[in-house]
């Protein structure tokens, strides 16, 4: 049997099948951001590993630009600390005169570069944490029997 098309005033009563709404509200063009001149090759190549990542998520804008540079820049800094540190001849050196061990030096700043590192990808989006966030969805459960537990000594 042949479905016949109801008639507007029905449409207006019974309101429109879900399956028959077309979306036609114009959308605005999405720029990207332009890659800066002055990255390296490694940035250069992150660069581009970062934006192909946040194109295919739908997420690249161009008002992103910024805060992928400090991305790309940080985790290179962070390749160029990590073959300082794989290149040293000791990670805990001894001070002659005295004898105390002390850690390298760039292990601090290989650490605080990698916690950079972190902070800025969950910004972006690139880590299941900063997509949870900026899609408004939480992968932490609280913690049901904390909640539940009543003062034992008051």
């Amino acid at each position: 049997m042949p479905q016949r098309k109801h008639a507007p005033e029905l449409k207006l009563l019974h309101g429109v099948d879900p399956n028959e709404l077309v979306d036609t509200t114009p959308q605005p063009t999405r720029r990207e951001p332009k890659r800066p001149t002055n990255l390296s090759v490694v940035e250069r190549r992150l660069w581009d590993e970062v934006t192909a990542e946040l194109r295919d998520m739908d997420m690249l804008t161009s008002s992103d630009a910024e805060e992928i540079r400090a991305y790309v820049q940080t985790v290179a800094l962070s390749y160029r600390l990590h073959d300082e540190l794989a290149n040293a001849r000791s990670l805990s050196p001894v001070n002659a005169d005295t004898g105390v061990v002390h850690a390298h030096p760039l292990i601090a700043s290989y650490d605080r570069t990698i916690g950079r590192a972190h902070s800025l990808a969950s910004a972006l989006g690139l880590n299941p944490h900063g997509r949870s966030v900026i899609h408004g969805r939480t992968i932490a459960k609280p913690d049901t029997e904390a909640a539940n537990a009543k003062d034992l000594y008051a």
